[in-house]
């Protein structure tokens, strides 16, 4: 119980510091006085899915369950096909 609280605390301090990281980045560039200059923001994307594998999106083959977004995503940007993520016990 207090391990998956300590980690839930994590997770979250993680998570705001990657939020207000990539906020105060793209404020700091918008500040510069030289505006001919212009820096592209970041562009992160995370996905929570509940009960969803990788099988389940059809940009690796499922063909009831239809994802044109992620197919998207998949093609313009980066798709890791080597992850893994441990299942809780």
């Amino acid at each position: 119980m207090i391990v998956n609280t300590i980690l839930r605390k994590v997770t979250l301090v993680a998570f705001l510091s990657i939020v207000f990281g990539c906020v105060n980045s793209t404020q700091r560039s918008t500040d510069n006085d030289d505006l001919s200059q212009k820096t592209e923001r970041p562009n992160i994307l995370f996905v929570f899915a509940d009960d969803q594998s990788w099988l389940h999106t059809s940009v690796f083959g499922d063909k009831v369950v239809k994802t044109p977004a992620f197919d998207r995503i998949a093609e313009e940007g980066v798709l890791f096909t080597h992850s893994n993520v441990r299942e809780r016990r």
